[in-house]
C-alpha cells in the first residue's frame, strides 16, 4: 500500500540512528515520537544528506557535536539532540542523552562486594574508549567497599582489514589476559566492558583451566541475550537502559522545541541492573563449611521443602555453628540467604520470561504466590508485577 500523502504534513524529526542497530534504543524513540504525533525521517536512507522536509521541527543524531552533519543541522536553526556513549566538550551546544557508565561501574563493584568478593578486575585498552568510565566507576566504588581493584590495559590496534594481523592481535590478547588472570588472587570478580569481550574471556578461561565462576566470576556489560547465552558458561551482565535513552531523547527535543533551555551538561541514564546467570553464580567465601552450605542453597533453592534444618543436615554441622558462620562472613543468617537466593532467581524470571507469578513461585521454592508477593514487596519495595513492568523490554518477544 503506497504511503499516504499528507495535505498538512505532520511535524517531522530528522534522525540518524539506524546504523547503531539497537532495537531498544530505536524503540524508545519511536514510542515517544508517536506520543507527540511526530513523523520520523532517517537520514541514513538519504546517505547522510539532509532531505528537503516540510514542517521540520528538530533532529536526533548520534554524530558528535563537532561533526559536519551536526553543524549543518544547527545551521537550520532547529533543535538538535545527540544520543551517544561519552560526554563531549561541546555538549553545552548540542544537548546529549548518554548512558551512565560510571554508575554501571559502581553497580558492578556493589554486585561483587555484596557477594563477598575482595578482589575485582578490569581490562581496558590503550587508548581508552568508553571503558575508562566503567573502570573509574568500578575503582571508586570498590575502594569504598573495601575491595582491591586490579586492572590490565591492552594496546588496541585496528587490524580488521588484515586478517593475519587481526588474528595475531586476538591471540596476543588471549595470552596476556590468561597470564594476568592466573597471577591474581582467587576468587576474582571480573567486570568486562562488553558482553562480546566477556564471552571471549570466558572461552579463554576454560582453555587455560580457570574455572568460571569459582576462580573467575565474569560480569559483562550490555546484556546481549544471545551472546550471554551462547558463551561457554552463560554470562551475567549489566543491562543498559537503551529504551529509556530513546524516550528521554525525544522528551528533551520536545522541551527544546517548546522553547525551554537545554541542559548545561549531558543527561545520564543509569543502567537497569544486573541480570545474573552462571558466570557469577557463587558467593566468594573460603570457609569450607560455609561454601558447602551455600552450594546446597544455590542448587536446591527451588525445592520448597528446603529449610534451615535441611541445610544444616546436609553439611553435618550444628545449627548454632552454621548460623554463627553466616552472620560472621555474610552478615545475614541462613534463612535470609535462602530467601535472598530465591528472590534473586525470581527477579531473573520476571525480567526474562513471561511466566505468571504463580509458576515463578513454584520454580523458586516459595510455598505460594501470595508468600512470594509478600517477601518481594518487603525486600524490593514493589510487587513482582510492578517490577516486571519496569523491566518489560528484557522479556522475550
Amino acid at each position: 500500500m503506497p504511503e499516504r500523502l499528507f495535505a498538512n504534513p505532520p511535524p517531522t524529526v530528522l534522525t540518524r540512528l539506524i546504523r547503531h542497530k539497537n532495537d531498544l534504543f530505536l524503540e524508545g524513540v519511536i514510542e515517544q515520537a508517536d506520543v507527540y504525533g511526530w513523523h520520523l525521517r532517517e537520514m541514513d536512507m538519504t546517505y547522510g544528506i539532509i532531505p528537503a522536509v516540510s514542517n521540520l521541527i528538530g533532529a536526533i543524531i548520534t554524530d558528535l557535536p563537532d561533526s559536519e552533519l551536526a553543524s549543518q543541522l544547527c545551521a537550520l536553526t532547529i533543535p538538535v539532540v545527540r544520543m551517544g556513549n561519552l560526554p563531549h566538550p561541546l555538549d553545552i551546544q548540542l544537548p546529549a542523552i548518554l548512558p551512565d557508565l560510571k554508575a554501571a561501574g559502581n553497580l558492578a563493584a556493589d554486585y561483587f562486594a555484596d557477594r563477598e568478593f575482595k578482589h575485582l578486575g578490569y581490562i581496558g585498552h590503550i587508548p581508552w574508549s568508553h571503558g575508562k568510565h566503567l573502570y573509574l566507576g568500578l575503582k571508586e566504588r570498590a575502594a569504598t567497599r573495601g575491595c582491591k581493584c586490579h586492572w590490565l590495559r591492552l594496546k588496541n590496534t585496528d587490524d580488521r582489514l588484515n586478517a593475519k594481523k587481526y588474528q595475531e592481535k586476538w591471540q596476543r590478547y588471549q595470552t596476556q589476559i590468561t597470564a594476568w588472570l592466573s597471577r591474581l588472587p582467587k576468587p576474582l570478580g571480573l567486570f568486562v566492558y562488553s558482553d562480546g569481550m566477556a564471552a571471549n574471556i570466558c572461552e579463554w578461561c576454560v582453555e587455560a583451566g580457570l574455572s568460571v565462576p569459582e576462580d573467575i566470576a565474569i560480569l559483562g556489560y550490555g546484556n546481549n541475550r544471545f551472546t550471554c547465552r551462547a558463551a561457554p558458561v552463560t554470562l551475567s551482565s549489566i543491562a543498559t537502559n537503551n529504551k529509556e535513552i530513546g524516550h528521554q531523547s525525544i522528551c528533551m527535543l520536545k522541551e527544546l522545541i517548546d522553547g525551554k533551555p537545554g541542559p548545561y551538561q549531558p543527561v545520564f541514564v543509569p543502567p537497569k541492573g544486573v541480570v545474573e546467570r552462571q558466570s557469577t553464580n557463587l558467593v566468594a567465601v573460603n570457609h569450607p563449611l560455609l561454601r558447602k552450605a551455600l552450594a546446597f542453597i544455590w542448587e536446591r533453592y527451588d525445592d520448597p521443602t528446603v529449610r534451615v534444618d535441611t541445610i544444616v543436615a546436609s553439611i553435618g554441622a550444628s545449627r548454632r555453628s552454621l548460623e554463627r558462620l553466616f552472620n560472621k562472613h555474610l552478615s545475614r543468617n541462613v534463612a535470609e540467604e535462602l530467601r535472598r537466593r530465591r528472590l534473586e532467581i525470581c527477579r531473573e524470571l520476571l525480567r526474562g520470561t513471561s511466566l505468571p507469578v504463580e509458576k515463578i513461585a513454584g520454580k523458586t521454592g516459595f510455598s505460594s504466590a501470595s508468600y512470594l508477593q509478600t517477601c518481594f514487596k518487603k525486600t524490593f519495595g514493589l510487587t513482582p508485577g510492578a517490577y516486571r513492568r519496569q523491566h518489560a523490554d528484557q522479556a522475550p518477544k
